[in-house]
């Protein structure tokens, strides 16, 4: 089936379309861009990939958000190279991004309680793992307390998992955009000048 929706065509209307898409995946849990990949070099230089949540998109400041707990190896990874790549995909939008740029982590700081404060117990659950995600087990484990396996833990009980409880914020340096369309793909790049994107056509 053709996509009715017009190609982007000029780079302005490129950045203003990504940026949108950003935004609406961080708050649109069914979108694409909700579930992105991010990828991170472990100390030996080896690249780790894996899915998480976009919890936010802050466009003024160029910067990508997600949660994680703060003893997953991708942490680990960030203390020893502090930058990250990320790919989004909207299968219904036909529209990749893919990103790369610097990572911080906070747990004890304002941002993490502000996040914390704001994330539903539901969420709050798997941050009362036992065991450090990731560590081996004798057995398939759902890592959760007994007592929480079949249901959603209390709002105080789930403050027993802040301490493990991280946010990641990545400020976007570059920028790489492509939809997918039956007029003809679409490709741009983009990098960050100061407060500025720069864009410049890429052959898709």
């Amino acid at each position: 089936m053709s996509d009715p929706r017009p190609r982007p065509n000029n780079l302005d209307d490129v950045l203003e379309t990504l940026w949108t898409e950003l935004e609406i995946g961080a708050a649109k849990a069914k979108l694409g861009f909700h579930q992105p990949v991010i990828a991170t070099a472990s100390s030996k230089g080896l690249p780790n990939a894996r899915t998480v949540v976009l919890r936010k998109v802050d466009r003024q400041a160029g910067v990508v958000v997600c949660h994680t707990d703060a003893r997953a190896p991708k942490l680990a990874d960030l203390r020893s190279h502090p930058t990250a790549a990320w790919c989004f995909y909207d299968k219904g939008r036909r529209i990749q991004v893919r990103a790369t740029g610097e990572a911080t982590v906070h747990t004890q700081d304002e941002i993490a309680d502000d996040h914390w404060s704001r994330s539903p117990t539901r969420s709050r659950r798997c941050y009362l793992a036992p065991a450090i995600p990731g560590s081996a087990t004798d057995h398939p484990s759902p890592n959760l307390p007994d007592a929480l396996i079949d249901r959603e833990p209390t709002q105080d009980e789930s403050e027993a998992g802040r301490p493990n409880f991280a946010v990641l914020r990545c400020t976007l340096r570059e920028l790489d955009f492509l939809n997918l369309h039956h007029e003809g793909h679409v490709r741009a790049r983009f990098a960050r000048d100061g407060d500025d994107w720069v864009g410049t056509w890429i052959e898709p």
